[in-house]
């Protein structure tokens, strides 16, 4: 086969499995280009090009190989990056809204059970002072924190995701956990009481700050833990002759 259909050939068999035409055309050019120094190069011989380069065939296998793992890489990418960065503060978003609707069926529950007419969940629990009703939202968003870290935790021990992951979604979380502040306002209205969320660290008191930070902390110190245990199982596994790392490590 001489060089002209064998390049031929190449550009056929590489079409043939769907490869990008700029990158058949930049494959064929470094190809020939290498084969050009390799037969200047070569002074005895067989100095053909199935010699020197392999078949057509054979080139674009590997060359088709090449781009499924590059494709596959990316597609990996893609997926922990919308689990561990994208996905994160949207559930979190979600649980904390399900929290304040489930505490507020829950009071109208109760008053409906108790005869009385509907009120507002701060009236509810304890009239005019609402801090009770603050701190248990505020503990209820802090187990939802948690409970999240957890699942991401879940599902990179489940898929053998590296600690990083599990840390990257670990530090989103606890930065919102961190700067989540509730206002709850009591009027002695029915159905006037208000209930305000914002997310931002608040300097107007120490002790609010340290709250906050302690909000914070506490599922960074969680998910910080889950991301050592992965570590440890990940490091078990090599030391035991696990093996190299995979692409779906």
């Amino acid at each position: 086969m001489n060089d002209q259909r064998w390049f031929e050939s190449l550009r056929a068999e590489l079409r043939r499995r769907g490869l990008p035409e700029a990158y058949c055309e930049r494959l064929c050019d470094e190809l020939f280009d290498h084969y050009q120094e390799c037969k200047e190069d070569t002074m005895s011989g067989d100095s053909s090009i199935d010699a020197i380069l392999g078949t057509p065939r054979g080139i674009a296998q590997a060359a088709a190989r090449q781009q499924s793992s590059w494709r596959s890489l990316a597609w990996i990418l893609l997926l922990r990056s919308l689990m561990f960065i994208f996905l994160p503060l949207p559930l979190l978003a979600l649980g904390w809204l399900g929290i304040v609707f489930t505490m507020g069926a829950a009071a109208a529950a109760c008053e409906w059970a108790s005869g009385a007419s509907l009120k507002p969940l701060g009236d509810l629990l304890l009239g005019e002072d609402t801090s009770l009703a603050r701190q248990l939202i505020l503990v209820l968003a802090i187990c939802m924190a948690c409970a999240i870290v957890a699942l991401e935790g879940l599902v990179a021990r489940k898929w053998r995701i590296t600690w990083p992951w599990q840390l990257c979604a670990t530090a989103l979380i606890s930065v919102a956990t961190a700067a989540l502040f509730l206002h709850i306002e009591y009027t002695g209205l029915p159905g006037k009481n208000s209930l305000s969320a914002g997310l931002g660290l608040r300097f107007d008191s120490w002790t609010t700050l340290a709250q906050q930070i302690l909000q914070g902390l506490l599922p960074f110190a969680f998910g910080t833990w889950i991301a050592w245990q992965l570590w440890r199982a990940r490091l078990a596994g090599h030391t035991s002759g696990g093996g190299p790392c995979t692409a779906a490590d």
